[in-house]
């Protein structure tokens, strides 16, 4: 009987690990591997078609509706090629060149939905002249000033000073921020479409492109380096060339830290982005155990065998979160009534609602008024900073 236990033989040098010995004597069964196959066509492709014909919904448009349908191909591409690949006993090559690098694709433009999230809620209109940095920054000036004045006297000097350091000049106090008619911020419509496409490019550089080509890269030199192993059938992916990806797994959960107290405390992201970045992180922790933990034997030969899936799973529960769940919420919108109005103060207080707001925006965008909507968010803010400094 071969021996498969952890510990070498006496004739150590031709030693394989006991994960080797089990995907060299895995033999695919097509009732599973096309089972799996047809569910995946099925769960995919339908609901990428259907999100794509209805990316400017108004319950989706603001969603970054491209980036989800591009992660969503990626993940939808890697999960039926996967059986096929198994089942057809392809090499290892193929396996390197299309799972892996789709499957990475599609974890990092998922997580870069959730940092365009981010700076998104941090670079508001009203927040990029009126920060609370600054705002610290006038109040330690006004305190240096001459305390004997009275205090109708200091009200009014730290208003000049106000006025004076928020002014549109090129002054020494503002000489090094961006002018306001460089970027056409002076137009609303023209300063969203501005900051989107700003926001849009540097994420898209440092946060997808660069990664991508790190593992194109990697898998070149993976590619030279293990050119016999890559020759071979390989019914899961080779642990060297998944290298990566672990470590990117490592540092967006890591970060996690960061965008969870934003999320929840400091920001507030709107609660379905909450939960969506919750699944996705959640997700991603469980599935990076469980490999660990089946790669170490823990759950027995047959789970090992069938340790590719194991991040199909993770790509299921997002892609169910990303794209299925809403164009349900788009079905059940079709069929209210569209005779139900809010009221005023109904719409106010829906206002605080940061995907209704989001809606609206991209509404008052289209119909030149997002005048109106910054407005009102200025004014919240306003209160809010008058609230605090009184408090």
């Amino acid at each position: 009987m071969r021996n498969t236990t952890s510990g070498p033989p006496s004739g150590g040098d031709n030693y394989l690990p006991k994960i080797a010995l089990v995907d060299m004597a895995f033999k695919p069964k097509a009732s599973v591997e096309f089972t799996i196959f047809g569910f995946m066509l099925i769960y995919y492709i339908p609901p990428i078609i259907l999100y794509f014909m209805n990316r400017n919904h108004i319950l989706i448009k603001y969603r970054q509706p491209i980036n989800v349908v591009i992660a969503g191909i990626m993940c939808a591409f890697s999960g039926l090629c996967l059986p096929l690949i198994r089942y057809f006993n392809i090499n290892c090559f193929i396996n390197t060149w299309v799972v892996n690098p789709f499957i990475f694709i599609f974890v990092i433009t998922t997580y870069s939905r959730y940092i365009k999230t981010y700076y998104i809620q941090q670079l508001s209109i009203f927040k990029l002249k009126f920060s609370e940095k600054k705002n610290r920054r006038m109040n330690d000036r006004a305190k240096h000033e001459s305390v004997s004045n009275n205090i109708s006297t200091y009200k009014i000097r730290d208003t000049r000073s106000a006025i004076h350091s928020y002014s549109l000049n090129k002054d020494s106090t503002v000489s090094n921020e961006t002018n306001i008619e460089s970027i056409g911020m002076v137009d609303p419509v023209n300063y969203f479409k501005k900051l989107n496409s700003i926001i849009n490019k540097k994420i898209s550089i440092y946060v997808v492109f660069i990664p991508v080509f790190f593992i194109i890269f990697y898998s070149i030199i993976m590619t030279i380096k293990m050119w016999d192993k890559m020759t071979i059938p390989c019914v899961n992916e080779l642990r060297e060339v998944s290298m990566p990806r672990i470590i990117g797994n490592f540092a967006i959960i890591l970060s996690s830290i960061f965008f969870f107290y934003q999320a929840y405390y400091n920001q507030k992201w709107d609660i379905e982005i909450r939960v969506e970045y919750t699944v996705f992180i959640v997700s991603l922790v469980v599935c990076v155990t469980v490999m660990q933990l089946i790669i170490n034997d823990v759950f027995g030969e047959r789970i090992m065998k069938y340790r590719a899936y194991t991040f199909q799973i993770f790509g299921f529960v997002v892609f169910w979160f990303s794209i299925i769940l809403p164009l349900i919420k788009i079905l059940i919108f079709k069929f209210k009534n569209d005779d139900e109005k809010l009221s005023e103060e109904e719409f106010l207080a829906r206002l605080s609602n940061a995907a209704f707001k989001a809606q609206v925006r991209e509404i008052a965008i289209n119909t030149f008024c997002v005048e109106n909507l910054l407005f009102f968010e200025a004014h919240c803010d306003l209160m809010n900073i008058i609230i605090f400094v009184h408090n």
